[in-house]
């Protein structure tokens, strides 16, 4: 299995920071010819960045299977110094691993590799763009795979760990218009947004709305100097719940407080809205779960069923039409430069690979 750590480090040595996963790009369509694929990379990052989605078909025994996996990090690798300590890899801390999702690349690769030619028919799809809004898997035109059931291998936990359910999210803009005044000679001419934004978010919830509702205001700017009226605020925020409606409501909430401070105050907002992606949720008892509750028997590892409060490609690919759960290969950390993987959960998450793709007897 040591061949599954250098190719692990070789992938992390490819810098491919979303808009500029080309170099990644083209190392996978390689790798992927290698294994006997018919590979095409698609049009759909033609104005979001270097490359499109790359796309590997093999034909083989059974019911196709589709593998999926992210190309780009969340910033980039550039210059990484790489430690190996003890079966655990991590950097120097200067810069991210990149085991997000190269952990799921490197487990579909050699998987698929120690599998040899007798699988299942195969689709594989490495998108771009996941970190910067899950742009590969919407632009993805799903008509052309005849897989019902997919695997996307993009998530942190042991592996083992299966997300079932992940939210809806809605994020938002909103630009509250006053009017600018001198704040010392004629204030009252003036109309504060920045008032107008206090009195609006002081009476909308935010945080933990309840069980499955999250709501947040995370961008506040505003303002020019200490003695100017405020003429312009400009927030950002979301909404996310495991519920599709109540994340409508909530969304319809927040901007239904916003209009009528801005009313009541004299000035007016600008809202843009846009819906990121729509919750999932697949019960115990489906079959995709049954099916993978075989194979981690079969390897001898817990499956551990759980939501989360993120969304990945399995929310774009299953509101498309695939059934598909998101699966944990191990990085802990992501999205941080402590972000560290073990030797233990990439050599495991190859072998589930290897048995995802395997036909039955």
């Amino acid at each position: 299995m040591e061949k599954v750590i250098s190719h692990f480090k070789k992938l992390v040595n490819i810098n491919s920071p979303s808009k500029k996963e080309k170099p990644m790009a083209d190392y996978l369509v390689d790798r992927l010819k290698e294994l006997n694929f018919q590979v095409t990379v698609d049009k759909g990052g033609k104005n979001m960045g270097d490359t499109g989605n790359v796309i590997g078909k093999r034909d083989g025994k059974g019911q196709p299977l589709l593998l999926c996996a992210h190309m780009d990090t969340v910033e980039s690798t550039e210059n990484i110094v790489i430690k190996d300590e003890e079966g655990r890899i991590s950097t120097d801390g200067t810069t991210i691993l990149g085991a997000d999702d190269k952990a799921g690349l490197v487990a579909i690769l050699e998987g698929i590799k120690m599998a040899g030619e007798n699988t299942r028919p195969l689709e594989i799809v490495f998108t771009f763009g996941e970190e910067a809004g899950l742009n590969g898997s919407k632009a993805l035109d799903i008509s052309q795979f005849k897989s019902k059931n997919a695997f996307v291998l993009d998530s942190g936990g042991d592996v083992g760990t299966v997300i079932v359910k992940a939210p809806s999210e809605i994020d938002f803009a909103v630009k509250i218009h006053g009017k600018a005044a001198h704040s010392g000679v004629n204030p009252e001419d003036g109309v504060s947004a920045i008032k107008i934004a206090g009195i609006a978010i002081g009476n909308l919830p935010m945080g933990r709305i309840d069980e499955e509702t999250t709501a947040n205001i995370g961008v506040l700017n505003g303002g020019t100097s200490t003695n100017v009226v405020c003429p312009l605020v400009e927030l950002k925020g979301e909404v996310r719940s495991h519920n599709f409606s109540k994340a409508e409501k909530i969304h319809d909430q927040y901007k239904d407080v916003f209009e009528v401070a801005a009313k009541e105050m004299g000035g007016k907002i600008e809202w843009i809205s846009e819906v990121v992606f729509k919750n999932f949720e697949v019960k115990k008892d489906e079959d995709i779960i049954l099916y993978l509750k075989k194979k981690f028997d079969a390897l001898k590892l817990d499956m551990v069923l759980k939501p989360r409060g993120g969304g990945s490609d399995a929310n774009i690919l299953n509101n498309k039409g695939i059934k598909t759960v998101n699966l944990g290969v191990g990085m802990e950390k992501g999205h941080s430069k402590e972000e560290y993987i073990t030797h233990q959960n990439l050599i495991n998450a190859t072998k589930l690979v290897k048995t995802l793709v395997e036909v039955e007897d």
